[in-house]
């Protein structure tokens, strides 16, 4: 064998030795031995030049066991670590990593500003806090991804547009970032992001599934082999300017009849509020000032009318009947197209789930293709999630690549 393979082989035995760590935790040589079939030699030499580089930590066995008691392989503790954040109108939430993506520190923070210079000015400060409070160097970091709203560019370099931050279109985040930290930096949108701390939490290992977060927008993320779809720009996943109705209400993004416009936290809030400007809904007086595009104004307003509808509104009622038939659809169309076998629902919108869940599945079992199999699942998601598959960019890359720092 010459040394390059010789070197390739090493390389990939040490990966499998690092990845049944990071599925299974603390573990014994024979336990990683029997796993991935290496010869006990193998395994005890990667592990010794694993501890000594400082990668592994290794620790006695403290129960009682006949004979010899056998030492445990984990990971050093704060090495190799992975700085996540999600970045969107409601908030932004940094967290500080492990190999086995367990949360070491966190930041969240309410967005005190939608101005562009604002937005990165508190996401660069909650960086810097992060690591000063745990006394890091930025560059003992593996990376920095960031889970963002609306457009991102294919390359994970830009984004492109976010419709609720002022003068916010083509942002170079990885370079503001990278100069600021002097570390890799990645953007990716952010219901990608979710599926993959989905796939890592659930395994879905080489299947075809799909995320859509229903929240202020609409935003979809989808695996196929297990490996998200990006698209040529980018811009794969925009479901929510899918137009389910040239003829329907006004858009954000100035098309009618967009899923967004009908099932989305602002959709139904535009809706709402064109109801009270045609006289057909009376709004309280809290409800009748405020910022339309304000989180804070969108979320009390979509609250009241799930009161409203809930208590019999019938005109509330139908625009949540109308918010699940429309997502439904929505649904039918991802199945029928890419034939994923889950697909799964989160986001702010499914607190409300009630008024309109029962809708979505029947017309998404209705309208798919009629041999398509599929279930929807709902995932009720925390602040954590898009952070968490943010960093899993850089924690996925340091088990699966030949130019892993792992193997430095």
């Amino acid at each position: 064998m010459s040394p390059t393979k010789h070197e390739q082989m090493r390389n990939l035995n040490t990966l499998s030795v690092l990845d049944f760590i990071r599925q299974h935790g603390q573990s014994t040589r024979r336990d990683i031995q029997t796993a991935t079939g290496l010869s006990w030699a193998a395994v005890s030499t990667i592990s010794t030049d694993l501890i000594a580089k400082n990668i592994l930590k290794e620790s006695a066995y403290h129960g009682h066991l006949a004979g010899r008691n056998p030492a445990y392989l984990n990971f050093s503790p704060m090495r190799n670590l992975t700085i996540g954040m999600e970045l969107n109108a409601e908030g932004l939430t940094v967290l500080l990593l492990g190999l086995r993506c367990e949360v070491i520190d966190s930041r969240i923070e309410a967005i005190r500003s939608l101005e562009r210079d604002d937005v990165l000015r508190q996401m660069l400060g909650a960086v810097e806090a992060i690591l000063e409070a745990n006394r890091l160097n930025s560059r003992e970091l593996l990376g920095i991804g960031i889970a963002v709203q609306g457009s991102v560019d294919r390359e994970g370099s830009t984004s492109l547009y976010n419709s609720f931050f002022r003068d916010w279109k083509n942002v170079p985040l990885k370079k503001i970032c990278e100069e600021r930290f002097g570390v890799e930096v990645r953007i990716i949108h952010d219901p990608v992001c979710i599926i993959l701390a989905e796939q890592w939490r659930r395994r879905l290992l080489g299947e075809d599934c799909a995320l859509v977060r229903l929240s202020f927008g609409i935003g979809m993320g989808y695996l196929a082999g297990g490996v998200p779809i990006l698209g040529y720009t980018g811009a794969a996943g925009e479901l929510g300017h899918m137009v389910l109705n040239p003829n329907g209400p006004l858009c954000s993004c100035g098309n009618r009849g967009c899923m967004e416009s009908y099932c989305s936290i602002r959709g139904l809030t535009r809706r709402i509020l064109d109801a009270a400007k045609l006289g057909e809904l009376a709004l309280p007086e809290a409800l009748c000032t405020g910022e339309e595009n304000s989180v804070d104004y969108m979320k009390r307003m979509v609250a009241w009318a799930a009161d409203g509808a809930s208590n019999g509104n019938k005109l509330l009622r139908r625009l949540f009947d109308e918010a699940g038939e429309y997502l439904g659809l929505g649904i039918a169309n991802i199945v029928s197209l890419f034939n994923p076998s889950k697909v799964i629902l989160t986001g702010e919108l499914l607190q409300y789930q009630k008024l309109f869940l029962p809708h979505a599945t029947k017309a998404a079992h209705s309208a798919a293709w009629m041999l398509s199999e599929f279930e929807i699942l709902l995932l009720e998601e925390g602040r954590l999630q898009a952070s968490v598959g943010a960093a899993l960019h850089f924690i996925n890359n340091a088990f699966e690549s030949q130019d892993s720092r792992l193997l430095a």
